[in-house]
């Protein structure tokens, strides 16, 4: 129950980001969602950071350059890498439930991710789509 709970917490947390960005800059959209991978990724850098978890840091780093060049390069040409690195984020985050990782994510982290992050690829993709249909 508690997870679920932060599946959904995750959700609102998207939704709320998409409401700022709608607001704020409605013509950047994608590009914005595409650049907030970069943080997101780095999320796991502080953690280590802060919990004295060193020796992941190499790991944490290739995780921001992994997600940062699906966001960088998804808001300069290919928006589909934006939506696909959204949604494999959630792998990112359910290995950091493993006992390894666990020592320096804080325990609700990854549930309140997953609610993010898959909320946060389907809207991408569904903006996709729509910009892509002949019909509409």
């Amino acid at each position: 129950m508690d997870q679920l709970l932060l599946i959904l917490g995750g959700v609102l947390v998207s939704l709320a980001f998409i409401a700022l960005v709608r607001w704020l800059y409605p013509q950047h959209e994608l590009t914005l969602y595409g650049i907030a991978l970069i943080p997101t990724a780095g999320a796991y850098i502080f953690f280590a950071l802060i919990n004295g978890a060193f020796s992941s840091l190499p790991r944490e780093v290739v995780g921001v350059l992994l997600y940062g060049g699906l966001g960088l390069g998804g808001a300069w040409r290919f928006p589909v890498l934006i939506a696909f690195g959204w949604a494999t984020h959630v792998a990112w985050d359910l290995a950091m439930t493993g006992e390894s990782m666990a020592s320096y994510v804080p325990a609700w982290w990854p549930a309140l991710c997953v609610g993010t992050d898959l909320f946060l690829a389907g809207y991408i993709t569904a903006i996709i789509w729509k910009r892509s249909d002949p019909l509409a």
